[in-house]
C-alpha cells in the first residue's frame, strides 16, 4: 500500500468511517441539485464566521455533496439538504515535541501551528448535524478546498460559550483568558487548550467510535493516542501523554506512522 493510500484511509477511519476512496470536491460541472432551505439552528457550540471565500468553496461544493453525500458518508438514511456554521480547528504539529518540558508554562502552544481549516456541519431537512467537510487550504497554490468528513461526532462533543463556560465552572475554573481549538486528524483527535488564571488545560475530544479506534490500531500496528475524551486535563500531564505516545508510536509530525519497527521504551 503505498503512502498517499495509506495515509488517506488511516484520515477515514480517523474520521469515523471504514472507507477507502478519496478525493478532493474542487470542479463542479453538470446538472446538479438545489440546496434545500431547511431550518437551520441558530448557532453550534464553537460556531464561528468563516472569511467568504471559504464558504464560497463550500457552496459551490454543496449541489455536488448533496446528490452524492460527503466524503466519509452521513448517518445511515440520512440526505445532506444544507450547511451550518463552522468550527476554526488549528493543525496539530508534533515536530517539536522532543525537545518540549511538558511542565513548561505554554509548552502545549508549541504543538498548535498557525495553520488551520474550517470544519461545517452537514444538516439534514429538519437541521440536525448528520456529517460534516473539512475545508482545507492547499499550501502550495494557496487555495481552499472541500476535503473529507470530520463525522458527526465534531460537533456532538463541542464545547464552547456558554457550554464552555460552565463546563469549567463545574471544574473550579471561573474564567478562560484564551481557548484554541487543534487537531491532530490521523489520530481522530481534536483539543481545547485552556489557559486560564488557574492554570493551562487540555480538553480531548475524540472523534471516533470505539470500534473505529480499534480499526486505527490494526491499521497502524501500533497505539492510538490514549485520554479520555471531555475529561479536563492539566496541560502538563496531557502533554507528556502525548509526547510519550508520539515517541514509543513511532509516528510522523501529523501522526501518521513512520515507516521501519517501533522503538522499545522511549
Amino acid at each position: 500500500m503505498n503512502n498517499i493510500v495509506r495515509k488517506s484511509l488511516l484520515a477515514l477511519i480517523a474520521s469515523g468511517v471504514f472507507a477507502v476512496s478519496f478525493f478532493s470536491y474542487q470542479y463542479i460541472d453538470g446538472d446538479t441539485p438545489q440546496i434545500q432551505k431547511v431550518n437551520k439552528p441558530k448557532s453550534f457550540p464553537a460556531a464561528a464566521t468563516a472569511p467568504k471565500e471559504v464558504e464560497d468553496v463550500l457552496r459551490k461544493a454543496m449541489p455536488w455533496i448533496i446528490k452524492e453525500g460527503p466524503i466519509g458518508g452521513v448517518d445511515k438514511g440520512k440526505r445532506v439538504s444544507d450547511f451550518g456554521r463552522p468550527f476554526k480547528v488549528y493543525v496539530g504539529d508534533l515536530a517539536p515535541v522532543k525537545t518540549l518540558d511538558p511542565s513548561e508554562k505554554g509548552a502545549v502552544t508549541s504543538i498548535i501551528s498557525p495553520k488551520y481549516n474550517w470544519v461545517y456541519p452537514l444538516l439534514d431537512s429538519t437541521g440536525k448535524v448528520v456529517s460534516s467537510v473539512v475545508i482545507e487550504k492547499d499550501l502550495e497554490w494557496g487555495d481552499w478546498f472541500v476535503s473529507m468528513s470530520a463525522g458527526r461526532r465534531a460537533f456532538e462533543l463541542s464545547l464552547n460559550g456558554d457550554k464552555l463556560t460552565n463546563y469549567l465552572a463545574d471544574r473550579g475554573i471561573a474564567k478562560a483568558k484564551e481557548t484554541k481549538r487543534f487537531g491532530i486528524s490521523l489520530q481522530g483527535m481534536h483539543f481545547i487548550y485552556i489557559n486560564a488564571a488557574e492554570g493551562e488545560y487540555l480538553l480531548p475530544l475524540d472523534l471516533m467510535t470505539p470500534e473505529n479506534r480499534r480499526e486505527l490500531r490494526e491499521v497502524l500496528g501500533r497505539p492510538t493516542i490514549e485520554l479520555e475524551s471531555r475529561k479536563l486535563y492539566p496541560a502538563a500531564e496531557a502533554l507528556a501523554k502525548i509526547i510519550e505516545w508520539k515517541i514509543n508510536a513511532n509516528v510522523s509530525d501529523d501522526g501518521s506512522p513512520l515507516t521501519g519497527p517501533r522503538p522499545s521504551g522511549r
